[in-house]
């Protein structure tokens, strides 16, 4: 069998949904790395795995469309009562935008709906998303207290 590393973030709940990607990042062929501790959190585990579940899917997706190097990193930081959480990723370098808005690649002229998601659990939490591209790099990047 061919298996992918279990990641240990010190939350249960956080590593099936990173193992869940991870196994299909393997399958995909696309380089997955996780470096996060997300034990002691005051944030659900229904919204935790809810923000890692949007951006991962966005990710993989997206690797989907490179020729290149394919890779996606989840990495956090924790500082005081803020949690930093970033997924960065490869991608075609094509951001479909209008205004500040990401459009989605599954729906003509419309947000995508796991972005607009993963910007409300942040805010309900006193938090804020980012999502930025440069180059073939993207990254999602949320802030949250905790």
């Amino acid at each position: 069998m061919n298996i992918a590393e279990i990641p240990y973030t010190g939350n249960a709940a956080a590593d099936g949904v990173l193992y869940h990607y991870a196994s299909i990042a393997k399958e995909k062929q696309i380089a997955f790395k996780v470096c996060c501790r997300l034990n002691k959190l005051s944030i659900s585990d229904t919204d935790l795995c809810c923000l890692l579940g949007n951006a991962l899917d966005n990710a993989v997706t997206a690797c989907e469309n490179v020729s290149g190097k394919r890779y996606i990193t989840v990495a956090s930081e924790k500082n005081q009562d803020m949690l930093m959480l970033t997924v960065d990723n490869s991608f075609d370098g094509n951001l479909l935008k209008n205004g500040e808005k990401i459009l989605s690649r599954k729906r003509e002229n419309e947000e995508g709906i796991g972005i607009r998601s993963m910007k409300q659990i942040c805010e309900k939490y006193g938090g804020t998303s980012r999502f930025e591209a440069e180059s073939d790099c993207f990254e999602a990047s949320f802030m949250i207290h905790i």
